[in-house]
């Protein structure tokens, strides 16, 4: 019943009847859109969060970024990686039906053994929104870094930006994402999810970069990187922020898919 429609009939309504004065003065929570609405996408946009291939607009820096990824891990070598390892994972790949065995037995492998401050499974919920009408996002993995490698007075003043979870100890100002997918799983979802990821990690570089500073600051360049995985393929994005139209209004952010990767194809596909 509409709040029109509550009032006209109010007084038809007998004492015992009648809602209560807290029942009838509360107002009614609207639901979060999240990553699984179509609706989310939009929200993003509204804040200035493009999705891949909504504007025709690159970071600087994309070609270095492909150069990076062009090189493989050393641990991918035939004598460290074999035949046998590939068609393990393979089969790894192929009975992860759901987005939790795909974190558990196949992006341990895509991960490998580097020992950067990491969160898995974190729901990043002591943060400023990047749009409040959109729910706190849970983020299958991240890279960031240790508490202690930032100021503690940079931690307090960039806290809504840096700070992604009540763990004190868990890592801060994260710059790498990773969504994953069973077999069933939908693509549209993970576009979103990684879009949502990357905004929040280009938004924290961008604050942090510019600390200090009079107004912001741009180069063009992208320092953070997301990723989705889903039934062998890997794609990769880069997010960079761009100067607002008007001073006074919030960094629009863009994301590239930058490399694609099918890595059921053959061991050596694994960046």
């Amino acid at each position: 019943m509409s709040s029109n429609q509550f009032c006209s009939s109010k007084s038809r309504m007998t004492s015992s009847t009648a809602p209560s004065t807290a029942a009838s003065q509360s107002t009614p929570k609207t639901k979060k859109s999240t990553p699984y609405d179509a609706a989310f996408e939009q929200g993003l946009i509204d804040s200035g969060i493009y999705p891949d291939g909504y504007t025709e607009i690159e970071p600087y820096n994309v070609d270095e970024i492909n150069d990076r990824l062009a090189h493989s891990r050393p641990s991918l070598s035939p004598s460290s990686f074999s035949r046998e390892a590939f068609l393990n994972f393979k089969q790894k790949n192929n009975e992860a039906g759901s987005e939790a065995q795909v974190m558990s037995t196949v992006f341990p492998i895509i991960r490998g053994n580097a020992s950067i401050p990491s969160g898995e499974n974190r729901l990043f919920n002591d943060s400023a929104p990047l749009n409040s009408d959109l729910a706190a996002a849970k983020r299958d993995y991240y890279n960031g870094t240790g508490p202690r490698k930032v100021d503690p007075r940079v931690r307090e003043d960039l806290k809504p930006f840096i700070v992604p979870s009540k763990r004190e100890h868990a890592p801060l100002l994260p710059n790498f994402f990773m969504e994953a997918k069973g077999q069933n799983g939908n693509a549209a979802v993970l576009r979103r999810q990684i879009t949502s990821d990357a905004a929040y990690g280009a938004r924290g570089m961008l604050e942090i970069q510019s600390y200090g500073q009079d107004n912001r600051t741009y180069d063009g360049n992208a320092y953070t990187i997301g990723s989705t995985y889903s039934d062998g393929q890997l794609k990769m994005y880069a997010m960079h922020p761009t100067e607002p139209v008007h001073p006074e209004d919030r960094p629009n952010y863009h994301i590239t898919q930058i490399r694609a990767f099918a890595l059921t194809d053959s061991g050596d596909k694994l960046p």
